[in-house]
């Protein structure tokens, strides 16, 4: 900008407030902030780790809050302090189950004629890993299974099963019914003190729409203070013993229902 334009700005500005109060904002934007970036730039910046990073709680805040305390309380005394998460839902949306991974079967779980379409190859030349997860039929190239068992100890294995259900899709549609969720609870399979936790707030908790039975009610976390704050309480609640905040939570969860 030449300084005659510059001047020109600074005269029409004085003549109407109102302009140069937005020229200001549009000034203190200009300088506060990078030029905009594309996602690639983004990624490359170091967004995921901090992301990564972000969403784990320091033993500092863990220590220092109450309802950390409170939680191991309730929990204790509802389960032994070896209880899994009865059901995770993992939903392999945007590419992450294009290569085959699950082995179907037919209806007399015997192998298909072909797994072309699947990536897997002929069947003839087919691998199927079922050493663990109580027998779940995974090709042995898997790289999800790889990738859990890297992650993952023998005993947490050994207490887990997957379950595989074969159902026609669109592509990376929040239609599809894929969550089976409001089933597992049905058979039992839902949480002793917070039943249902998701990361969206749709009916279910997740992207998708439920098949056949719909879940309890989803408490919708992004962190893990989300969690410690609806296993605690705070402020005055705090007087209650623990037969009134178990009966507390029972009424919330009535409520909620």
């Amino acid at each position: 900008m030449t300084k005659k334009e510059w001047m020109k700005i600074k005269e029409e500005e004085e003549r109407n407030p109102d302009l140069k109060v937005r020229n200001d904002v549009v000034r203190n934007y200009v300088e506060n902030h990078g030029k905009p970036m594309s996602r690639r730039e983004l990624l490359a910046s170091g967004v995921k780790t901090f992301s990564a990073a972000m969403t784990l709680p320091s033993i500092y805040n863990v220590m220092a809050n109450a309802g950390v305390a409170e939680a191991e309380e309730l929990v204790c005394s509802k389960g032994g302090n070896t209880d899994l998460v009865p059901m995770v839902t993992l939903s392999l949306s945007g590419g992450a189950g294009l290569s085959g991974n699950w082995v179907p079967h037919d209806a007399g779980r015997q192998l298909l004629p072909s797994y072309n379409r699947l990536g897997m190859g002929a069947t003839s030349q087919l691998v199927v890993d079922r050493t663990e997860f109580g027998g779940a039929p995974f090709i042995a190239s898997s790289q999800i299974l790889a990738g859990i068992r890297a992650n993952s100890a023998t005993s947490t294995r050994g207490g887990t099963a997957f379950l595989g259900v074969c159902v026609v899709s669109q592509d990376d549609s929040s239609n599809n019914k894929f969550d089976i969720t409001g089933m597992a609870a049905k058979a039992g399979l839902e949480g002793s003190l917070l039943k249902n936790l998701g990361t969206r707030q749709t009916e279910t908790g997740t992207k998708h729409q439920y098949a056949f039975v719909q879940p309890p009610t989803p408490l919708v976390v992004g962190r893990y203070d989300d969690i410690v704050g609806a296993l605690g309480v705070a402020g005055s609640l705090n007087a209650l013993n623990s037969n009134q905040k178990s009966r507390l939570f029972k009424m919330v969860e009535d409520l909620s229902t």
